[in-house]
């Protein structure tokens, strides 16, 4: 008769972490792989790669960096551009624009997209649409109005 050894369950995303970071504090307190092995039930080998996961950074994460870093920056500028067209102030809705063309260019961890000659006025026709539906009365009176900005 054959004894069977109980199956072991397979470790969640956070406890992985977990002992990741377990990891990385023994081998700053000064510990060997071989010592970090046997408090955690690895090899040695397997210690060895983890670490070197941990301090490698792959394209896509410095990519994604990069993104968000972008997205941080031209944050104030949107807020701006967004309180302009709360305040009535037709020139936020180019601002707002060029903002987003702004974090489209630098943007995509991909690549950058490519856009036709139309897209612009496709983006600012879908604008007006929506705004006449939310608010018709506005842009009548808005059209009607010589003050109002010609570029609509």
């Amino acid at each position: 008769m054959e004894i069977q050894k109980p199956r072991r369950t397979r470790a969640s995303a956070h406890q992985t972490d977990g002992r990741r970071i377990r990891i990385l504090g023994w081998v700053q307190a000064g510990l060997s792989f071989e010592e970090i092995g046997r408090l955690e039930h690895l090899s040695r080998e397997r210690v060895r790669q983890i670490v070197r996961d941990s301090f490698t950074i792959r394209e896509e994460d410095r990519q994604l960096d990069q993104r968000r870093l972008n997205e941080v920056r031209l944050e104030p500028a949107m807020r701006l551009a967004a309180k302009a067209i709360i305040e009535c102030k037709l020139e936020g809705v180019d601002r707002l624009l060029k903002v987003i063309a702004a974090m489209e260019k630098y943007g995509h961890p991909k690549g950058n997209r490519v856009y036709d000659e139309n897209a612009r006025a496709k983006l600012l026709a879908k604008l007006n649409m929506n705004a006449e539906r939310l608010f018709p009365n506005s842009v009548k009176t808005l059209e009607n109005d010589p003050a109002a900005p010609a570029n609509l």
